[in-house]
Order: structure tokens, then sequence, then C-alpha cells
């Protein structure tokens, strides 16, 4: 067996704004056998080819063929061409006529170079993409078709005419290369976009970590291609969710105002799917006579939620212009409010002092850079101020915290108690068993017993021991307040949860009686005045535990 070769190069690939000719990325044969091709060849190719009876003079396998073939190049067009190879018949050492390409017609509708041709595989069509992510079918026509800016020069040598049957814009990306189904149906297109890697559980000792498509992190929804459209759907479902509820609450006949509607949706539905978007939302800028840039198909999406909720803190008719509406209910065009929200973002990064940690990255960020750029990139180009003009923000002082209390072990607290000369002293204590749940105080003045007081919380079902010890502090501050002078006291407990609870350097606590103590306690303290200076303020010591 044995293969020829024979070069034909192909020329047409011209552009008349560069005066060269651009390259080839593509081309396809027509899957049809001989017998076929003249079904879809136009009358002027069959008049201008070659003699039927002078084919039949000479037989040989692949003498007399001719195989449609399209080309797509640099010049936004489809070069559609049929090809002699007029193989040498067996036992002639000269082909009767050489190997020659013949131009048949250009296919103009795409507005970037054309990556990718295919024939279905019936041969009645062809399929085109390339650099502006449009898709075209392609079908014969008996009819010429012209489209604006041909020209005329070329329009005369072409032999056969085709029409667009189907012009999609299949992605936003560049494409470089689709295939046809085996019966010529659907077509799977291959963008720059590239495949998500099949990655392996992390198995570490007995413990395995599993793999997800998407993980939320700090409230921010990430891929495993570090990719934001999970995010941007994410927000797109929350603020339909708010938009919904706003319609709810904003009823035309019995709802809440138009005021009040408008500052849920600012102060609560706003702040819930902006969340974040100087992380995950790439500004909108538009340019007079430019195409915009920035994530502007989520801004349009959003747009239309936001409608919405204008619409229900109006109660405006639904033929009502968007404009008008955020208009009329004070609220900023959609990319206008992540805009703001991304400016708001980068004031703040440009305005972190020396010691903070992203000093260095935003003085560096601020530079701009052309490819590869980051959020941080983004939002401080959109700021266009450089971070030496802005002033640092001061460092908040942290919060004075008061230390934690200390309990003296048990012999340490009698031994305090003992040695105490504090002119009044007041012991508390409670108790929980079988028979009930009971509280008791007892005032001593100069170490002897002055008055006692008692109460009865009732069946130990109901009470714990520690509602005691708080009911007991609680008679100690009413035995306080029957004093009528006091220079200095001391409360004894020997509960240390009781002292805690009601401890004012604390926080406010969970429990409704050690809650209700403690206020008792800041009255008793602004009532009666300490005059002793060792007793500044009542003291609520533990003794016994």
């Amino acid at each position: 067996m044995s293969v020829r070769v024979k070069t034909l190069e192909i020329r047409w690939h011209h552009s008349a704004e560069k005066n060269y000719s651009e390259p080839i990325y593509a081309c396809d044969f027509q899957p049809l056998p001989a017998n076929q091709l003249k079904k879809l060849v136009a009358p002027r190719i069959q008049q201008q080819g070659r003699e039927k009876d002078k084919d039949k003079e000479v037989s040989g396998p692949g003498y007399g063929q001719s195989f449609r073939m399209a080309t797509g190049g640099g010049d936004n067009n489809i070069r559609v061409w049929m090809v002699y190879p007029n193989v040498t018949p067996p036992g002639q050492t000269t082909s009767p006529q050489p190997a020659r390409v013949e131009y048949l017609a250009t296919l103009s509708k795409h507005t970037a170079a054309v990556n990718v041709v295919r024939f279905s595989p019936n041969g009645e069509f062809i399929a085109s993409a390339g650099d502006d992510g449009m898709l075209a079918i392609w079908s014969p026509s008996d009819k010429p078709v012209h489209n604006f800016g041909d020209s005329a020069e070329e329009l005369q040598y072409e032999k056969e005419h085709w029409r667009p049957r189907v012009v999609v814009r299949a992605t936003t990306r560049e494409v470089y290369d689709l295939a046809w189904s085996p019966n010529g149906e659907p077509i799977a297109e291959s963008p720059r976009k590239t495949r998500p890697l099949t990655r392996q559980d992390l198995i570490w000792g007995d413990h395995v970590v599993r793999t997800v498509p998407q993980h939320v992190f700090l409230g921010v929804l990430i891929d495993q291609e570090l990719r934001w459209t999970a995010q941007s759907h994410r927000a797109l479902a929350k603020s339909m969710a708010w938009a919904s509820q706003l319609g709810r609450l904003a009823r035309t006949n019995f709802g809440a105002s138009p005021a009040i509607a408008r500052k849920l949706y600012v102060s609560i539905a706003v702040p819930r799917f902006t969340y974040a978007a100087d992380i995950w939302y790439r500004p909108v800028t538009l340019r007079d006579g430019q195409r915009g840039s920035g994530s502007i198909g989520f801004a349009h999406r959003l747009a239309r939620i936001q409608r919405t909720a204008a619409l229900s803190i109006l109660g405006g008719l639904r033929s009502t212009p968007s404009a008008s509406l955020d208009a009329h209910s004070c609220l900023l065009p959609v990319h206008l409010l992540l805009n703001q929200v991304c400016e708001r973002a980068a004031l703040r990064l440009a305005s972190v002092p020396n010691s903070h940690p992203l000093h260095v990255a935003v003085r560096q960020s601020s530079r701009g850079r052309k490819a590869h750029r980051t959020p941080l990139h983004d939002i401080l180009a959109l700021l266009a101020l450089s971070p030496s003009l802005i002033s640092p923000r001061q460092p908040r002082n942290p919060l004075v915290t008061a230390p934690e209390r200390e309990f003296p072990s048990k012999q340490e607290a009698k031994r305090a108690a003992e040695m105490d000369d504090t002119h009044f002293r007041i012991f508390t204590d409670g108790s929980h068993s079988q028979d009930g749940v009971g509280a008791a105080a007892v005032l001593f003045r100069r170490s002897i017993p002055s008055t006692t007081a008692g109460l009865n919380l009732g069946c130990p079902c109901c009470y714990s021991v520690l509602d005691a010890e708080l009911a007991a502090i609680s008679l100690a501050i009413h035995l306080a307040r029957s004093l009528r002078f006091w220079d200095d006291l001391v409360i004894y407990s020997d509960s240390q949860a009781a002292v805690k609870l009601v401890d004012p350097t604390h926080g406010t606590p969970s429990h409704a009686l050690a809650a209700r103590v403690r206020t008792e306690l800041r009255a008793l303290r602004r009532e009666r005045p300490l005059l002793d200076i060792r007793a500044r303020e009542d003291r609520v010591i533990n003794i016994y535990s």
C-alpha cells in the first residue's frame, strides 16, 4: 500500500485592513461519498466542473472525485472550497490533470477569529465557533445571502451560497473546539474554561476528609476552582428571598408604609446579599462608546430583583420603568449600590495604620496591575485614591476587663472571717433537702447576732440549691437596708456560683433570680454610700467552699 501526498496551498484568508493573509486555524472535509456530493453542488459548479464522459474513460480509486472543505481563519470568515485530488490511476505514471482547489463561498457572521469548523455527519450543515463565543450553524441556500460590509469583488467569485441557520452566543469566553453527535442533532462545545480536577479524599490515619465541590468559608461560598459563580448565585437567592419577604410585609392595603418598607430593605436585605461583595464582585465600570467591564451580568440579574422590591415599596404598576422606581424609592441602581459597597471596603483598607497586617499589601496593590488582578486591585482601582493621601485611623484601645475573681481555700476563708473586725457582717446559707428548699441570713453586730431572716422557697422539685443561695443573698440585702446607719458591711456566702452570678464586674446573668439580686445590690450601693475607706464597696466572699 502506498500513499501519495500533494501539498495544496490556500491563501484566501486575506485581511483587507492588514493587507496580508491571516492564519488558518481550522479545516474540515465534508463526510459524503462522491455520488452524493452532486446533490449539494450548485448547478454553476456542475457546468464548470469536469466533463463526465472524460472522467469515465479512466477508472481508478480517487480519480475524478471531489471533496468539499471548509476552513476558518483569523480574518473572522469561513471559506468553503472544492478539492480535486485527481489521484493517478493504476498503470499510469502521471495524472491526466493536476490536483487543484476551487473556491466556492465565504461565510461571514463572526466578529472574531474562527477557531473551529465542523461538518455535520450527514454533510448538510457546517458548525463554526471562535473567539467571539458565538456558535453558528450554516445550511446551503439557493439564493445569495448578502451581509452588510461584504465585498462585491469576492461576491462575484462565489459559486454556491450558505445562510446562517442558527446563531447563538454559546459562552462569554473563546471556543476552541466543538463536536457533532453521531445523529447530528446536539453539539458539544469546548470553551477555554478548564475542567474541574477529580480530587481524591484526604486520608489521615483513621480520619477521612471528604472532597466537596463547594465549601462555605467565613460566609463566602468557594468552589474548588476558586471561582465566585456559586457565591453570586447564592447572593441572588438571598436577595430574592428578602424581596419576597418584603412583598409580604409591604402590602398595599394593610402593610407597612413605604418609608418603613424602604428602611427594612436598605438596613436588612441589602447587607445580607452584599456581604463580602468586595471579594466576589468585580466593580462595574461603564464608559461612553466602550464596552463595560466587571460583573455586568450579575448586576443585571440583581437589578430585576431590586425592581421587585421597589414595586413592593411603592406599590407601583408593573409597567413602571426601573429607573423611575429606583428614583422614587430613593434606591441606588444596582451597579452603583454594589460599587458603593466596594468603595467603602477599599476606603477602610486604605486607612489601616502601619501596624495592620494588610498595610503592606494595600500599598502594593494600589499601584495596579494589568493582568491577574486580585479583588484588592479591583476595589482600590475603583477608589482611585492613593492610600498615602488618606489619613490612617487610630487603633482602637482594648476594652478594660475586670480580673477573674479568685476564691480562697476553705481554711483561708475561715481564718479571714475570724480575723475580720468589720462592724456589720451578714452570713447567708441555703438548704435543699426532701423537706423543702430554704434560705437564711444572720446579721452580726460586733460579732454578736442581731437580726435573722429566713425564707421557705417550696418543694425541692421546683427549686435548686443555687436558687436557695441567691435567695439568701437577697435576704442579706434586705437586712442591710433595715439598718439606719452603717460604716462598713460584709456579706458572706458559701456558694461560688452565686457569687459569680451577682458579681457586678461580669456580664448580665441569664438566671432571672440572679439578675434580680444584682439589681438589688446596685440599688443598695446607691442608697447607702460607704463611709470607711477600707470598705468602699460591698464585698461578697466565699468562706466554706
